[in-house]
């Protein structure tokens, strides 16, 4: 289920925000986006529907070239509003896998498991220790094989470094909660922004107020780093790859349509329905 790891740690999809550069008057609520995925040669490769309720995801609907439903994806929350299950079913409604989500009672992630229905006897478990030193261990284990992370805070709590083997292998510039620049492997990312317009939410809050639970369910800084902002992201670049997106707004200043283009070759488009 690669494509609803994609869902939760890209760009694409927005849910109700704790971010505080957050307008608490927001009248638009989103309640649908139409994302259309484009082979290099500008055919359809896919489409995804996601469906939302109270500014979060509840659905996930994935059709191919022919407009024909694959899979679909049902998202489950706490009376408290935080992400707790992930359910992924084929397209006759056959259960294929699911992951579950826990907390402690600071709301902090505690574990994240992945049970596929193929294999149901080898989960993939994360588990997350918190350290004095403003730092977070997770280990994993996929199958009995086990390894592990450490995750460092900057003085705003927000995870800026990750550590792998005790070396550096993602580190983020912030300002507040917009990234700057990424480098992860090597690879380093330069981010801009549009001048108007923000998204109407993001992903922060379907993993409560506490920051960091949006990097940690992924299990990665880099999947994760630009997805405390509700600033829209013009571009994202490398010295191999550049990423561009424009926007049309609504009178609120929300987008009502995004286009991708990645090397000026069309990626993505989307868009977005409010009430």
């Amino acid at each position: 289920m690669k494509k609803i790891t994609l869902f939760l740690f890209s760009i694409l999809i927005l849910s109700c925000s704790s971010d505080s550069e957050t307008n608490s008057s927001t009248t638009s609520q989103l309640i649908k986006m139409e994302q259309t995925v484009y082979q290099e040669n500008g055919a359809i490769e896919e489409k995804i529907i996601h469906e939302y309720h109270n500014q979060k995801p509840t659905k996930m609907s994935f059709y191919d070239q022919s407009n024909t439903l694959t899979f679909y994806t049902l998202f489950e929350y706490t009376t408290n509003g935080l992400l707790t299950k992930v359910k992924n079913y084929s397209n006759i409604g056959n259960p294929l896998g699911e992951t579950t989500v826990s907390y402690d009672n600071l709301s902090r992630i505690s574990s994240v498991i992945k049970i596929y229905t193929a294999s149901p006897g080898n989960p993939e478990i994360t588990r997350f220790t918190y350290n004095t030193n403003n730092t977070i261990t997770s280990s994993y284990d996929p199958e009995g094989n086990g390894s592990t992370k450490t995750f460092e805070l900057n003085s705003n709590g927000i995870i800026d470094k990750e550590f792998v083997n005790g070396n550096l292998v993602t580190s983020v510039t912030y300002n507040n909660l917009k990234p700057l620049t990424k480098t992860s492997y090597s690879s380093t990312y330069t981010y801009s922004y549009n001048t108007s317009g923000r998204h109407p939410n993001t992903i922060a809050s379907v993993f409560g107020s506490y920051l960091p639970n949006v990097v940690l369910f992924n299990n990665s800084l880099s999947d994760a780093a630009d997805q405390l902002t509700n600033e829209l992201i013009s571009e994202i670049s490398n010295p191999n790859e550049t990423r561009h997106s424009s926007y049309t707004l609504n009178s609120e200043g929300f987008p009502l349509t995004k286009t991708t283009h990645r090397n000026n070759i069309l990626s993505y488009t989307y868009t977005y329905t409010y009430q």
